[in-house]
C-alpha cells in the first residue's frame, strides 16, 4: 500500500483510515474483499476471514481497558503489538469498544 495514497473504495470512497459511515451504519468496520473493494460494497455479504495467531509460551494474559475480557499481547510480523483472545484470533474483530482503541491515521 502507497502511504501517499491509501487504498480507496471503488464504490464508496472508504479508507483504511475511514470507514466511518460503514461503522455509522452497522456498528462494524468493513473489510477489503478485493484490492478496491471493501466488503460494505461487495456484491455478496462477504465473511471476514477468522485469522489466528500463535500465541507464544509464557505470554501473560491481560484485561482489555474496553471490554474487560481477558487478552494476549503478542508482536506482529511488522512489529507491531496486537491484542488477542486466548484463542489466537484478534481481539479487534470481537471487543465491542474495538473502535474507542483505533488511531486516527489522518
Amino acid at each position: 500500500m502507497n502511504e501517499l495514497f491509501p487504498r480507496t473504495c471503488r464504490v464508496c470512497g472508504c479508507t483504511d483510515d475511514d470507514c466511518s459511515g460503514y461503522i455509522e451504519r452497522t456498528g462494524e468496520p468493513c473489510h477489503w474483499v478485493e484490492e478496491d473493494l471493501c466488503s460494505a460494497c461487495a456484491p455478496e455479504p462477504q465473511a471476514k476471514k477468522e485469522l489466528k495467531f500463535a500465541i507464544p509460551e509464557g505470554t501473560p494474559i491481560s484485561l482489555c481497558r474496553g471490554c474487560g475480557e481477558g487478552i494476549y499481547w503478542i508482536r506482529t510480523a511488522a512489529g507491531k503489538n496486537m491484542p488477542v483472545n486466548p484463542d489466537g484470533v484478534s481481539h479487534f474483530a470481537t471487543c465491542e469498544k474495538a473502535n474507542t482503541f483505533r488511531k486516527n491515521r489522518s
